[in-house]
């Protein structure tokens, strides 16, 4: 299977899943997207993917005291959550 038949699959897999799916990298910055993720917070896949996953989740608890970050040993990172 070449690398764009898996990522086409990947895509198709998520976007069958009935709730939302969000996933980031080691850095928190969105690596996908689903469409029941976009219908939940207003931001397109294309606007998601790359960017810090608070700056779309608009997550209070991120700012002091992230379950995730502190799961991840990184807890203080600057969130610069952007209100839309």
């Amino acid at each position: 299977m070449s690398s764009n038949d898996r990522s086409l699959l990947h895509h198709l897999i998520l976007d069958s899943i009935p709730v939302a799916v969000v996933t980031m990298d080691y850095d928190f910055t969105v690596t996908s997207f689903n469409n029941r993720a976009e219908e939940l917070t207003g931001y397109s896949a294309t606007e998601a993917i790359g960017r810090l996953y608070y700056e779309i989740l608009h997550r209070s608890r991120c700012e002091h005291g992230c379950p995730i970050q502190t799961a991840q040993g990184k807890q203080g990172v600057d969130n610069g959550v952007e209100q839309r």
